[in-house]
């Protein structure tokens, strides 16, 4: 009993598998009879019998194969796509064609009348496409009927018209699950208004959204915005209309045309990336990765924000070897492991912990490996820490980078990148002044080194770690309140995969003849934004009202903290670098032997542990550096 019960359960699963493949066998076999029947009439009951089933059996043997060959039995109807239809129109217009070749060599024309073959694609085709075609009507038809019984679905207005819509509108309105009821579309101009996309209609233009919530019958749960090229400046204009309405606007995730969803689709929330009113920078990878290809790359702070993300940037170029350095255990485990996933299998990885302000174990890493290049990302970034603790600002920001540059310069490194910040522009922080002191150093050594030091600024990085996006977010989510430091404060802000893009172009830049000695590579950050509009922002993302929901609380300035921050001053002259969103900063050079003894002097205040005489002396030498150099105000135009 158990055995007939197998073979019956084998049986069905595999007509379960194989049934369009039967389906399509039985289609092929009645297409030649019928054809000649309607080609003939009623002579067609005058040809052999034999004659007929013959033709039938090869024509479908022949057609079986065929469809095999073009995957056409690999369709899931449900989804049937034009793109499928296309493929099942080919199937048919072989298998017909090579079949009315193989009629006319074996009976040269005399058998058959020449319209047959027409007549044959027609039925075939017809079969083929018809099935499929109207298995999916009557699917839609049912799920249509089924999931108007839903009443709980949320409506919800669709903000841009285009293929996204439409994708979303197809699978949405096959996926009983899903959560959304489509009202409406908003399109970015006046020129499909009152037309449909699969029964939904163009209500309008985006610039009548808040004419449209004001009239609509049914007002919307949500706004969903459907595609990824909506500028920034209306993305914010969408947001703001929608906060007066209280209504929350999300964004569809990526979805592939020809891939079905493995599950219902979930609008996302908008990222804090997308409202920054600055587009990002274009650049070709193919000249960064023509840069890094089969290069022994070393990245110091391989874990934190900017280092793990130019590990990542870096390892999709293919280098021949990646070492990732961090004093962090955590840190460098978790970049480690998300590196595995992807790195391509000719690129060795090595993974050290160790610090840069171990000067020996730099250098032994340095002579060991041998790199063609090094990123020194490795610092103390947080103002009002290192405004605490200065002394570890001097030995990890000033001494960690004398020692990675000395053994970069001793061992005959190609390439070393200093990753700076728009803090050493006229510093007020110590963080700021050991900084600027590091770039001083590795402008110095430019000149005088085979090897070549690029030193890269900019400003804030969303999402860092110790940024204010983590901070406002953990705020939001706790129901407030948002603390900012003052009303007025600016800074300019950036994603970290667009910094690092461009922190790969300056290193590309460096290697041309665009870049003098010296120069320091400055990021085009846009303009600046208020902290306060950034926080205002992130709450209206959550679908709440800033001081209502929840409440924004000014701190005070900190210690080290300037109300806004420059990316030049004024003994810096400005020039272009020859690639987009990238700039070239010239100012005055230090004497590097003044440097070194300043620095020596620097490192034995700081391992006495004499904080507050160590943020004496940085700000006096930053002084002394400052008013020992000319001035040209007069050739810095600040963006």
């Amino acid at each position: 009993m158990n055995e007939k019960k197998k073979m019956l359960s084998s049986f069905i699963t595999w007509i379960s598998r194989y049934r369009i493949i039967l389906s399509d066998s039985i289609m092929a076999w009645i297409s030649f009879p019928l054809a000649l029947y309607l080609r003939l009439d009623e002579e067609v009951f005058r040809l052999s019998r034999e004659l007929i089933l013959m033709g039938s059996f090869y024509f479908c043997s022949l057609a079986v194969v065929v469809c095999i060959f073009f995957k056409v039995h690999k369709t899931i109807w449900r989804y049937v796509s034009l793109g499928d239809l296309i493929q099942v129109l080919k199937a048919a217009t072989v298998s017909v064609g090579v079949f009315s070749l193989l009629l006319f060599f074996i009976f040269s024309g005399v058998f058959l009348p020449r319209s047959i073959p027409i007549i044959h694609w027609c039925v075939f085709s017809g079969f083929l496409a018809g099935t499929r075609v109207g298995y999916r009507i009557i699917l839609e038809k049912y799920f249509k009927h089924k999931s108007s019984k839903t009443s709980l679905r949320k409506p919800v207005l669709l903000i841009y018209t285009g293929n996204e819509t439409e994708i979303f509108l197809r699978y949405q309105q096959q996926d009983v699950e899903s959560p959304y009821r489509i009202i409406g579309l908003l399109d970015k101009d006046h020129h499909h208004v009152e037309r449909t996309i699969r029964g939904i209609r163009v209500l309008g233009a985006l610039q009548d959204l808040q004419n449209i919530l004001l009239h609509l019958p049914e007002p919307p749960e949500q706004l969903i915005v459907t595609s990824d090229e909506v500028p920034h400046w209306p993305l914010q204009k969408i947001v703001q209309t929608a906060e007066t309405f209280g209504l929350k606007v999300v964004r569809l995730p990526f979805m592939q045309k020809n891939k079905r969803p493995e599950k219902t689709i979930i609008a996302e929330p908008i990222a804090i990336e997308d409202l920054l009113g600055r587009p990002a920078q274009i650049f070709d990878p193919a000249t960064v990765k023509d840069l890094l290809q089969g290069k022994c790359i070393l990245i110091t702070g391989a874990g934190g924000s900017i280092g793990s993300e130019l590990a990542r940037q870096v390892a999709s170029c293919a280098p021949r070897k990646l070492i990732l350095f961090d004093h962090s255990e955590f840190l460098l485990y978790r970049i480690d492991r998300k590196l595995s996933c992807f790195l391509p299998h000719e690129t060795e990885k090595v993974t050290l912990i160790g610090d840069v302000r171990d000067e020996a174990y730099v250098r032994l890493i340095i002579e060991t490996h041998k790199p063609d290049m090094v990123f020194h990302a490795a610092a103390l970034k947080h103002v009002p820490l290192v405004e605490s603790n200065p002394e570890e600002g001097v030995l990890t920001n000033i001494l960690g980078v004398r020692y990675v540059a000395d053994a970069c310069h001793a061992c005959g490194v190609s390439l070393m990148v200093q990753i700076s910040t728009d803090k050493v522009v006229l510093p007020k922080s110590i963080m700021g002044a050991t900084k600027k002191l590091a770039e001083m150093y590795c402008q110095a050594l430019d000149v005088v080194s085979s090897t070549r030091f690029v030193t890269v600024r900019f400003g804030n990085v969303l999402s860092s770690n110790g940024s204010v996006v983590p901070l406002f977010e953990e705020q939001i989510a706790h129901g407030g309140p948002v603390t900012v430091t003052h009303p007025d404060m600016t800074r300019y802000f950036m994603t970290i995969p667009e910094a690092v893009k461009l922190i790969l172009v300056s290193a590309t830049i460096s290697c041309t003849k665009l870049a003098q000695t010296g120069q320091i590579f400055v990021l085009d950050m846009g303009t600046p934004v208020r902290v306060v509009d950034l926080a205002n922002q992130m709450i209206r993302l959550k679908g709440l009202t800033p001081e209502k929901d929840i409440k924004i609380v000014y701190t005070g300035i900190r210690g080290g903290e300037k109300l806004h921050e420059k990316l030049f001053d004024n003994q810096e002259t400005l020039m272009p670098s020859g690639f987009q969103g990238v700039r070239l900063a010239s100012s005055p050079l230090v004497d590097l032997d003044t440097l070194l003894s300043f620095f020596d002097e620097l490192t034995s205040l700081a391992k006495t542990r004499s904080g507050k005489v160590v943020a004496m002396r940085v700000m006096e030498i930053i002084t002394t550096l400052k008013e020992s150099s000319p001035s040209k105000a007069d050739s810095v135009h600040e963006p």
